[in-house]
């Protein structure tokens, strides 16, 4: 059975349609929704298009609101409204990211249904190329009150996987803390997460002299920077051995130790 013919679906509503029946497509092998308007009309749509409020009416809104002839924003596959496509679409209980957005009850709030009035929106709280939108409450939905636009290096520091840790008397995200440390936020994570380090000293034991052109040398060598990295700072043992022996896929961590000794 397909997702769009479950009967919880029925009598939800969507802008101004709601939910009348599942009809199968036989032509496109696929479900449809019959669903009618607030005005009375009755109209056959693609489910996927009707929750991500692709389409909002069965047509007199645009007809009422713009009149005979509405003018089109002229902005589609512009920068600003991909990122609107693309908050519509994470919203949808049916898309990829449903988990961490549509399943978990964030929506899009009714106002932002209009490309225009998000468009506007988005121009009188600062947006420019380079930026990216954001909610400040990561629980909350998508509308003016909690959202803003911060830089994209910024984007991942506020989500609900992000690491928070205590640092010099602060809380803040992980890659605030490398940042502050003067390290780079990917050595910091493989150090607590993949060489076991505690926090302070992940974020005190500056990088091995020489250790940043380690990676281009791996580079040019053809040699796996994790695997040499590991043997030389946790293992203890010569660059070139490190480089050179075969890496053994069964070979625990003890019997690395071992055979470091």
């Amino acid at each position: 059975m397909n997702k769009y013919n479950y009967s919880k679906w029925i009598g939800n509503k969507y802008n101004m349609l709601t939910v009348i029946e599942a009809i199968h497509d036989d032509a496109q092998h696929a479900w449809r929704w019959r669903v009618r308007c607030d005005c009375g009309n009755e109209k056959i749509y693609q489910p996927n298009k009707v929750v991500r409020g692709l389409i909002v009416s069965c047509g007199c809104y645009r007809k009422t609101r713009l009149g005979p002839n509405p003018p089109t924003h002229r902005e589609s596959h512009t920068r600003l409204h991909n990122i609107w496509c693309g908050m519509n679409s994470r919203c949808d209980p049916s898309h990829v990211d449903a988990e961490r957005y549509g399943k978990r009850g964030i929506r899009v709030c009714e106002e932002w249904h209009d490309y225009t009035k998000f468009a506007e929106w988005a121009r009188s709280h600062g947006y420019e190329d380079g930026l990216s939108i954001e909610r400040i409450d990561v629980n909350g939905n998508y509308e003016p009150s909690n959202c803003k636009w911060i830089p994209m290096s910024k984007q991942a520091r506020n989500r609900r996987t992000t690491k928070w840790v205590e640092y010099q008397g602060e809380t803040m995200s992980l890659a605030e803390a490398a940042e502050r440390a003067g390290l780079k936020y990917k050595e910091v994570h493989y150090r607590i997460h993949k060489l076991g380090w505690t926090l302070e000293d992940a974020l005190s034991i500056p990088i091995r002299e020489g250790l940043s052109d380690l990676h281009k040398e791996c580079i040019e060598r053809g040699a796996d920077y994790h695997t040499v990295y590991n043997r030389i700072v946790m293992y203890g043992w010569d660059k070139e051995r490190a480089f050179t022996e075969p890496k053994h896929p069964r070979r625990t961590q003890t019997e690395m130790a071992a055979r470091a000794t």
